[in-house]
């Protein structure tokens, strides 16, 4: 796996379990923030690995606000594991 580097997003979400515990949904949705992000930067077949959210607090008109943060790695097309 070659690392091209790294990505950072905020998001909002309506969920959250609360006490450092992330839903589903919210990772499902850092994924897909930050490969947006990604997309910005990078070319090619790539993919998001190693994320992590976290909380930053509740904002009145859009909900929970979270951070998002992941390595952006180099997909390999050769058959092997990623």
């Amino acid at each position: 796996m070659t690392i091209l580097g790294s990505v950072q997003c905020n998001f909002y979400s309506m969920t959250y379990l609360g006490a450092g515990r992330i839903s589903r949904a919210n990772k499902q949705q850092a994924y897909i923030e930050l490969m947006k992000e990604a997309n910005k930067m990078y070319e090619g077949n790539f993919d998001i690995r190693n994320i992590t959210i976290a909380h930053v607090g509740i904002n009145v008109e859009h909900g929970n606000e979270f951070t998002a943060n992941g390595a952006v790695v180099l997909a390999k097309n050769s058959g092997g594991s990623n």
